[in-house]
């Protein structure tokens, strides 16, 4: 067996996780862990399952921690795991995975950039937040995404002349 047959059952459950079939998905990463338990991406997108549909944050972090070691480079990991701590509020190890992700090869600076406007929104530091929406927007390359960014920053505008902040 080899690493490209594990690449396609990762693609595969990827495929049904961005199709909501979470359940499909699920079973492809198991079929993919038992065969190459090594397999860092396939334990990124397990945690990601187990935090976004089936709510079971333990097992998603057990997940997450295991495809750090196997897989330090891939980037979805760090953007997983941080949208679960900032689902938990953790934001200190959430700071910490997005300064993680922006360490790799592959940083997706956009995303990581809106994860720590998302954070600071969620603080009420708006200021902080547009900053990074900002920096998003200068990273991104998907005009439909930009739009999204740019709707953060008006919100945290928004926010900032209502509360005064």
């Amino acid at each position: 067996m080899s690493n490209i047959e594990a690449e396609k059952l990762i693609y595969s459950a990827g495929v049904l996780i961005k199709d909501n079939q979470a359940g499909e998905a699920a079973s492809v990463l198991q079929e993919c862990l038992l065969r190459f338990p090594d397999a860092g991406k396939a334990h990124a997108l397990m945690g990601h399952l187990y935090d976004h549909f089936f709510h079971e944050p333990l097992t998603a972090e057990d997940h997450f921690r295991k495809a750090m070691i196997l897989a330090p480079d891939f980037t979805g990991t760090y953007l997983y795991y941080a949208q679960a701590l900032l689902a938990q509020e953790r934001y200190t190890e959430m700071t910490a995975m997005l300064n993680k992700a922006l360490e790799t090869t592959a940083a997706e600076k956009d995303a990581v950039y809106n994860l720590f406007g998302l954070m600071n929104e969620k603080q009420s530091k708006y200021e902080e937040a547009v900053d990074d929406y900002q920096r998003a927007v200068l990273y991104c390359l998907d005009s439909d995404v930009i739009v999204i960014y740019q709707k953060s920053i008006s919100r945290c505008i928004a926010k900032q002349k209502m509360y005064n902040t």
